[in-house]
């Protein structure tokens, strides 16, 4: 495959006859889409492959949302979205206009991985065995289990050091049977197995067999930022990096978080970590004290209840700021939900998630009377949507309106 965008990656604007047009329709990130696909007889527009994904733009004054290969051509999907769209005639010459800033936001990823790839192997004998060109963040994976944090420090410094030398980078086309001097052999496809095969060269550095788009010297790369790694499947390391314009708006990014945590925090960023680390061990100081709070008031409503001498058959505890911890410690101060203080009697304590919301969802515990249980555990499914099971004569159930137990109260009142 050969296509304009492949001979000039530059090239932003082109006109080319349509050899074929048809109606279509499209599934792209589960959504259903109506338009055309659309066959030229070449095209500035790249169809996904060697890791880089499609391009996107216009042809003419219609949305290209996709394009695929079929051989050695690209079929373009062009978006029906309103009444004005129409089918191309055959020898057309439509206006070919794509995104250039994702066309070469892909150049940048697509030729950083060659270079990092090539680094990685002459000088760390890391073997790159695939790649993945993110939306957001891009990596390759290395043919090996661990990396050390010195190696990938040293393969960034050196990636960029390339950089800073200017090598340019240039296509050239091969006999397939004559790539002794060539990185890494790829597989063709099987309709696309030409004799010619494309070559992308890094001078003096790297020649390896690509059909995607790149910049036509190392120095359009600007810079290389290595994230970090991850393990990878099957003892292989998967390292991220972001290149070129993606790197500034990874910094301003951090940047922009940095002002707002200095703001919060009352501090320069050199004293976050010190900050944090005090206001993480206050918390936990502070979730301590709440914890044992809440069990204090907990067996303080406990006690409440076995005080009292006419008890209700159906007594009801609701609270905003709790945890779970408080109906345990409820029900451990009354002894066990089949005692005498509940029997033919029902308890149902309700916990809201969201204390400030009226109508936040949240969690309910009914106990006593096994059967008494199980006809109110059954309203509270079938009419209040409530999810849970009984165990151990407790129904614990999640609720999406903490506001309609009232209702739910009413009704298990009305049936008991």
């Amino acid at each position: 495959m050969s296509l304009m965008c492949q001979k000039n990656s530059f090239l932003q604007e082109y006109k080319s006859p349509v050899l074929s047009c048809q109606s279509s329709s499209l599934n792209l990130n589960g959504k259903q889409y109506q338009g055309f696909d659309v066959v030229l007889e070449d095209s500035i527009f790249f169809p996904e492959g060697g890791g880089q994904p499609y391009d996107t733009g216009l042809l003419d004054d219609q949305k290209v949302i996709n394009v695929r290969r079929d051989g050695n051509k690209a079929i373009l999907f062009v978006e029906s979205g309103d009444d004005h769209c129409r089918l191309f005639d055959c020898g057309q010459q439509p206006l070919q206009k794509i995104d250039w800033n994702r066309r070469f936001d892909h150049m940048q990823q697509h030729s950083g991985q060659h270079l990092i790839t090539a680094v990685a192997l002459k000088y760390f004998n890391l073997l790159t065995t695939s790649w993945n060109l993110g939306a957001d963040v891009s990596n390759i994976e290395l043919d090996t289990a661990q990396i050390s944090d010195e190696t990938i420090e040293q393969l960034e410094q050196k990636v960029n050091e390339k950089i800073r030398e200017n090598l340019p980078i240039t296509v050239s086309y091969r006999d397939k049977d004559d790539l002794a001097d060539i990185r890494q052999q790829m597989e063709l496809p099987d309709d696309l197995n030409q004799q010619s095969l494309r070559i992308i060269s890094i001078e003096s550095l790297d020649k390896n067999p690509c059909c995607g788009t790149h910049v036509s010297n190392l120095c359009q790369l600007q810079i290389i930022k290595l994230l970090g790694i991850q393990k990878g499947k099957k003892g292989k390391t998967l390292l991220f990096f972001h290149s070129g314009n993606r790197v500034l708006k990874h910094m301003n990014n951090l940047l922009q978080r940095e002002k707002s945590l200095s703001s919060l925090l009352k501090c320069t960023g050199e004293e976050f970590v010190p900050i944090v680390d005090k206001l993480q061990k206050n918390v936990r100081r502070l979730q301590k004290n709440c914890t044992s709070a809440m069990r204090d008031l907990a067996r303080c409503e406990a006690e409440k209840y076995i005080r009292l001498v006419d008890k209700p058959k159906l007594y009801s505890i609701h609270r905003k700021e709790s945890e779970y911890d408080f109906i345990t410690s409820f029900f451990n101060q009354i002894d066990n939900p089949s005692s005498s203080l509940i029997d033919n009697r029902l308890i149902l304590i309700s916990l809201a998630d969201d204390c400030n919301s009226l109508k936040s969802p949240g969690q309910i515990v009914i106990a006593g009377d096994q059967q008494l249980v199980e006809k109110s555990a059954k309203i509270a499914i079938d009419s209040f949507g409530a999810k849970g099971s009984i165990s151990q004569g407790r129904f614990r159930a999640r609720i999406l309106d903490i506001s309609k137990l009232p209702k739910l109260e009413e009704m298990i009142k009305q049936t008991i």
